[in-house]
């Protein structure tokens, strides 16, 4: 049994099945087919928050929110990747989130081997000068500072699709399939920081879902907190930049799964899809992420997809209304 697992960033549950509202597509057609030969959890809900913190959780199948923050992964922990190596199996990570292993975070310590995409948010990766867009809204958006090494690292793109990190990141996930050890089983992690903010998409999407005539100002990133700081158009353009980046996050979902079946890999592969927490877009009031007071996990926030398809077609089409969080899908690989 070999093991395909995305782990998406910032992916609400309810952008599957849901249709642009400038043109009637789906935003998600690649994982609505999945879904289809696949049982999905309708209350998969974070276990530790934001990201790090929670795939702590799914890397070592335990709780960590009582006791831990944003911190590196121990060196005390065992994990499942560690225990999959033990069994047999060969381990490959890939992923441009750079909290990973960023800064001495050392989540790819028990793979048997790994690839880190650079160039995400504020991955210190480019050196050049950064452009800001004209109409960038600064009072708006998370501080400056934080920004520029993410403007640092987009300055340079172009419209070529293979200038944005998540479409390198899938085609490294392909070119790993294609060469793969034929000889033992593996397990694959693919962890996109894609759809989560700077909410910027390649033209193909973001034209399906964004009319940019209505941009007064540029809010690519906004700030935690209370929403009232933005007007009701300005949410809604939001809400759609956030759509185009699902649709764009999906087409690289579905990248790999085609290559996975072209490869003749879904006879003894088990695919799993799931996210690290949601997004508020005006949900109680709230944009983003908040923490402190305004920091309550409401449901846009804290429940997200989990889609199994199992090779043996096990709960194939079913939709279950299990409560489950992230330490069962560990013990569920296991």
């Amino acid at each position: 049994m070999n093991f395909i697992v995305f782990v998406l960033g910032t992916f609400r549950l309810d952008n599957l099945n849901l249709y642009s509202p400038r043109k009637a597509i789906p935003i998600t057609p690649n994982l609505n087919r999945l879904l289809e030969e696949s049982a999905s959890f309708e209350n998969y809900y974070i276990s530790s928050y934001p990201s790090i913190p929670l795939l702590h959780d799914l890397f070592t199948g335990t709780f960590g929110f009582l006791s831990r923050g944003w911190v590196p992964l121990g060196s005390e922990e065992q994990t499942v990747i560690g225990s999959l190596e033990k069994m047999g199996y060969v381990t490959k990570g890939i992923f441009d989130n750079p909290a990973l292993e960023g800064d001495g975070f050392n989540y790819m310590r028990d793979f048997s081997g790994w690839d880190w995409i650079r160039g995400q948010h504020r991955d210190r990766w480019r050196t050049h000068s950064e452009k800001v867009p004209h109409h960038f809204a600064p009072l708006k958006n998370k501080d400056t500072d934080t920004l520029k090494p993410y403007f640092r690292n987009v300055a340079m793109r172009t419209t070529m699709e293979n200038d944005w990190t998540g479409v390198r990141t899938a085609k490294t996930a392909v070119a790993w399939l294609e060469q793969r050890p034929r000889n033992q089983p593996f397990f694959l992690l693919i962890n996109l920081w894609d759809p989560h903010e700077p909410f910027e998409a390649p033209a193909n999407d973001f034209n399906h879902f964004v009319d940019s005539k209505r941009e007064k100002e540029l809010v690519l990133f906004p700030k935690n907190g209370r929403s009232t700081y933005l007007s009701g158009d300005e949410l809604d353009i939001l809400r759609n930049r956030y759509m185009a980046k699902v649709h764009y996050c999906d087409r690289l979902v579905g990248s790999v799964l085609s290559a996975s079946q072209n490869l003749g890999l879904y006879g003894d592969t088990t695919i799993i899809v799931t996210s690290d927490h949601g997004y508020l877009f005006g949900e109680h009031d709230l944009i983003g992420k908040p923490f402190g007071p305004l920091g309550k996990l409401w449901d846009p926030l804290a429940k997200v997809p989990l889609i199994i398809r199992h090779p043996l077609g096990l709960g194939q089409g079913r939709r279950l209304d299990a409560l489950v969080q992230p330490p069962d899908l560990s013990g569920t690989i296991m």
